[in-house]
């Protein structure tokens, strides 16, 4: 495929793969000449004979990749653009902006030479289709009054149910941002990197930049739209920091010691739509010791979980059910942090996090909000980590079976003269057991070492971890896990992981280094 692909969304027989390519074809095939030093390609794959994939479609949008997310059998896709304003306004000279008027004369302007654009390709029978378009009709394109940033945010939704025929996009004025989306809305926290700007006024002034977030809603569908925009003190974690629940949306954010000047603030913030305008209606301050930042968020229902840290893992229950006023309703502290919540049922949260050197595993009840609970924990070892400390992609949970499959890599000194550096390494996934009653036992281990390690010509291949996991269910033949990393793929019965029941190499570049055999003399 052209480019590099990223990202994977398979509907029912269509796939749909996310790739960056830097050009669309070569000079002198080139249909125009592209504004943008990036680009995201959508290509557009029909599975229905799973021997033989067929393009369908191939659209490329100038911009970055921001995120994406499939709802109800439609792709949509946020990209970020430049703007391109030469030409419709002159340059200023040094020191003359003071002297800058309104003049109120318009400036008339070819969208096709300021707005990023969108190159689409349909693959027929009798030929190929092509054209070029704006990335988004100006009708369609908002200005926020909260604030604009310095570029061109992008929802674009393609619908499966009809995948040849035309997408539907809308801009608003603003910069890329962490994306949340719900069945019905899509959110996008923008950073105010405007902040440096205001470095310089602000240690001549009394008053003190602060860090802020713009926060845009826009409506899904087949048709989205904008809906509205708002603006909040401090910076978003990550996607699990929002949630909507009941027309409310809830951040939380930190602001960073270096931006107060003393210690980090921690903050909620509940914020519902009036107009074009998410308008706060409820907010928590200082969430957190001082010193603190937030790590891991987690909305359930009416129900907040936020983890702080600095020396301790302080967990932070929060009771939403008004959403006027949020209160913090319990509070545990305990070694190490969190990085990842997952929700389970019975009322209690999966964790991911660190404890030392080592990658920590807790089951917390939190059906008493007032007296949050640790029910066990598990440290997975010295020198381990895991993706899914920073990565929820990599986290897999399978409910049927209450079994947490954790890809895990870790370092174990040995004096055994095959041993890498002086360490003994696993590379693969650990199988977990979870239960209030019995806590965290080992069901099992799955090692890639056959993709990293050859035994006959002595040579130790860069252990790839395992990226990413899953289980498929089969009525008749029972349940199996796949793991895969970039160097292959296992497939094990989860009734018997000590041997994989198929395998398959997956074409990457050798790095390897040599280690001794015994009677080697080196």
């Amino acid at each position: 495929m052209e480019g590099n692909p990223f990202s994977l969304f398979v509907e029912q027989d269509k796939a749909l793969v996310l790739s960056h390519v830097w050009d669309f074809s070569p000079l002198d095939e080139a249909l125009f000449a592209p504004q943008n030093w990036q680009m995201v390609k959508l290509s557009l794959f029909d599975l229905t004979d799973r021997s033989a994939p067929k393009l369908l479609r191939e659209s490329y949008l100038e911009g970055g990749y921001v995120d994406a997310r499939m709802v109800d059998g439609r792709l949509h896709l946020v990209v970020s653009s430049g703007v391109y304003t030469s030409g419709i306004f002159p340059p200023v000279p040094a020191g003359t902006e003071s002297m800058l008027v309104d003049t109120g004369a318009g400036t008339e302007i070819d969208p096709a030479l300021t707005f990023p654009r969108i190159l689409d390709k349909i693959y027929a029978a009798d030929g190929v289709a092509s054209t070029v378009d704006e990335i988004c009709p100006c009708e369609n394109v908002y200005r926020p009054e909260t604030g604009i940033g310095t570029g061109l945010l992008t929802l674009f939704t393609l619908d499966l149910a009809d995948p040849l025929g035309k997408p539907y996009s809308v801009s608003v004025l603003g910069d890329s941002g962490l994306i949340y989306a719900s069945a019905d809305s899509l959110i996008v926290a923008a950073q105010n990197n405007n902040i440096w700007a205001w470095r310089p006024v602000a240690e001549s002034s009394a008053s003190s930049p602060q860090a802020s977030t713009f926060v845009h809603k826009f409506t899904l569908g087949s048709a989205p739209g904008y809906a509205g925009s708002g603006k909040i003190e401090g910076w978003v974690l990550n996607q699990f920091s929002m949630s909507e629940y009941e027309g409310v949306l809830r951040v939380a954010t930190t602001e960073p010691a270096w931006v107060t000047g003393d210690q980090p603030e921690n903050r909620l913030f509940l914020l519902q739509q009036n107009k074009e305008t998410l308008e706060e209606i409820g907010r928590l301050e200082g969430l957190g010791d001082p010193g603190e930042s937030i790590f891991a968020v987690r909305f359930v229902a009416d129900k907040g979980f936020v983890v702080t840290f600095e020396r301790t893992d302080p967990l932070y229950t929060l009771d939403l059910s008004q959403p006027t006023a949020p209160r913090v309703a319990g509070e545990l502290k305990i070694p190490g942090f969190s990085t990842y919540l997952h929700p389970l049922a019975n009322d209690q949260l999966l964790a991911v996090g660190r404890e030392g050197n080592s990658t920590k595993l807790s089951l917390f009840d939190v059906a008493n909000l007032s007296f949050p609970r640790e029910l066990a924990y598990k440290l997975v070892g010295d020198d381990s980590y895991s993706e899914a400390e920073y990565d929820h992609h990599a986290f897999t949970w399978f409910a049927k079976e209450q079994v947490l499959a954790l890809p895990v890599t870790a370092y174990t000194q040995t004096t055994d003269p095959e041993g890498y550096g002086g360490y003994d390494v696993f590379a693969g996934l650990h199988l977990y057991d979870v239960s209030a009653e019995e806590g965290f036992s080992l069901r099992g281990t799955i090692d890639h070492e056959q993709f990293y390690r050859d035994e006959e010509n002595r040579l130790w291949y860069y252990p790839e971890p395992v990226r990413r996991s899953f289980f498929i269910s089969e009525e008749n033949n029972g349940d199996y896990l796949y793991s895969i990393s970039r160097r292959g793929v296992l497939a094990n019965d989860l009734l018997s992981l000590d041997e994989a029941v198929s395998s398959a190499e997956l074409p990457t570049e050798d790095i390897y280094w040599i280690y001794p055999l015994e009677g080697d003399g080196i």
